[in-house]
């Protein structure tokens, strides 16, 4: 799976609208990273309204320096203090969560579900249920301090799904256990 063209495609003269459901958080590469960052770059430089450049164009820079190894914590908070609708921030929070949860880093599903709860007002049915299970997925992952191998998503739901087998049905991790490492096999 490949990260959603919507937040790589920058040759578009308008800004689309990015899908809430949609999954940022593939890997990409450094060669990928960086065409990603330079021509983010250029689009965060140009004349833009005077809110200032598109929040397509500021969250392409933060997947991009993400993968790069740089640090987005200062540029996700920034991201979310300038913009005050429920689906912007809804956004930078899903974006953020994705990241993480594509390196397994713990923090992860606070952003998502952070994310999850300001953009379900926002999502037609099939878009709210297929977030809904993603995360439901996901949450069965063991997290980590410090980032894992990336993984692509549906890696990610795999391993969570053998996770999830391994425990049984009724020993589904609750929400907010992300906490403590906790090994596959708890």
């Amino acid at each position: 799976m490949e990260a959603d063209p919507a937040i790589l495609d920058l040759t578009r003269g308008t800004e689309p609208e990015l899908p809430l459901a949609a999954w940022y958080g593939e890997p990409l590469s450094p060669e990928q990273a960086l065409a990603l960052e330079r021509q983010a770059g250029d689009c965060l430089r140009r004349r833009h309204a005077p809110a200032g450049p598109p929040l397509r164009c500021r969250l392409q820079w933060l997947v991009a320096r993400f993968w790069l190894g740089r640090d987005i914590e200062a540029e996700a908070a920034n991201l979310l203090a300038v913009h005050t609708d429920a689906a912007s921030r809804a956004l930078v929070l899903l974006v953020h969560g994705q990241l993480l949860a594509s390196v397994r880093q713990q923090g992860a599903m606070a952003h998502l579900d952070a994310g999850f709860a300001l953009a379900a007002a926002h999502l037609e049915p099939e878009a709210y249920f297929r977030l809904l299970k993603r995360h439901d997925a996901l949450r069965d992952l063991p997290w980590r301090s410090s980032p894992a191998q990336p993984q692509g998503l549906e890696s990610l739901l795999r391993e969570a799904a053998v996770i999830r087998r391994l425990r049984g049905p009724r020993k589904a991790r609750p929400r907010g256990s992300e906490g403590a490492h906790l090994d596959t096999l708890d």
